[in-house]
Order: structure tokens, then sequence, then C-alpha cells
């Protein structure tokens, strides 16, 4: 968040990332510092939405509207603030939550379902002309990879541990057009 002067959004509203804090419950001094440091916003971009868990998404709908004093009851939400949604659904999920889609027995209306509709990116931009590498992490994020796939990861890994010369040289080989033009995976 702070790359883009950003904000997560338990700092943007708020609210401590331990699930102590509740919207429609927070000191009114609070609430008046956020509609004052808020009051201009037109626009809510929320990136890396799947590690958004439904009980997050619903906090953020419920702090919104206290914020802008709109009521819960009123069918307005977010405060009646655009709000976008970024991420790949496929990847992380939230941590020991519910994804935003979930949907609780007996819930008749969903945020997730019932306000916002999916614009699917089949374009791949990231891997470039690679489309072996692109397939490979398609399966991964699915869970579908193989040993072959493990196999080409690895040669394209490049780990000091495993041998120091090596390395050094497999970085000097490395330093070419094809190089350059290549993308490759670092273990960390």
């Amino acid at each position: 968040a702070l790359n883009i002067l950003g904000w997560t959004i338990h700092t943007a509203l708020g609210m401590r990332p331990d699930n102590t804090s509740t919207p429609n419950n927070a000191p009114s001094f609070k609430i008046h510092s956020l509609r004052n440091r808020l009051g201009d916003l037109i626009l809510i971009i929320i990136d890396e939405i799947s590690l958004v868990s439904h009980s997050l998404f619903q906090k953020v709908n419920k702090r919104l509207n206290e914020i802008f004093e709109v009521s819960d009851k009123s069918g307005v939400y977010f405060g009646n603030i655009p709000v976008l949604l970024f991420g790949d659904l496929a990847q992380c999920e939230p941590v020991a939550a519910k994804q935003i889609f979930w949907r609780p027995p007996g819930e008749t209306f969903s945020l997730w379902a019932d306000l916002f509709r999916p614009i699917n990116f089949n374009i791949n931009m990231r891997q470039g002309e690679d489309r072996q590498l692109f397939d490979i992490l398609c399966r991964m994020r699915l869970g579908e990879y193989n040993e072959e796939d493990e196999i080409l990861i690895k040669s394209r890994s490049i780990r000091k541990e495993d041998n120091p010369l090596y390395y050094k040289d497999r970085l000097a080989e490395l330093q070419s057009t094809e190089f350059a033009n290549a993308i490759y995976a670092y273990s960390t």
C-alpha cells in the first residue's frame, strides 16, 4: 500500500487486524476523525481481494456506512462510495477465514454475489511470450502441476546453497541476450 501512497483496509478504516474492533461500535471521536480524513473519497480500490475474508468485507461495508452516516437498512452499501476489487480468487485465501464469496447458510443477500460482477482478464502479460511457463503457473495456481513442471521450475532456479561454484558459473553463463529476455524464478 505504501508504494502507491495507499492504505491497508485496516489502516484506512481504523480497524484492528485482530478482529477485536467491530464496526458500528467505534468511539465517536474515531468515526469523526475517519469522516474528516475520508470525506473527499470518490472511489475505493481494494487489491488482492482473494486475501479479504467474508467477515472483513462485511466489516468494510459497515464501517464505511458508519463513517458516511448511512443506515445499514437503507439499501446503500459501502457508504455510497463506488468500490473496485482486483485480484485472482484462485490465489491465496484469507488466513483462517472464509473466502469473500462464501455465503453463510440462510443468508439472503450477499455483498459479493449481489453487488459485484467479475470481469475476467484472459490475456496474461506477466509471463510475456513464454507460453510454457505460463501454462505451468496456471496449473500451479490450481494445484494441478506435475513432476515435469517441477523439474522445469527447478531448472530455472539458481540456489547458491546447492553449489556455490556452480552458482557463480551459472550466473556468468546467463549473462547473455537469452538471459536478458528470459524469466527465471529465484528461490527466497
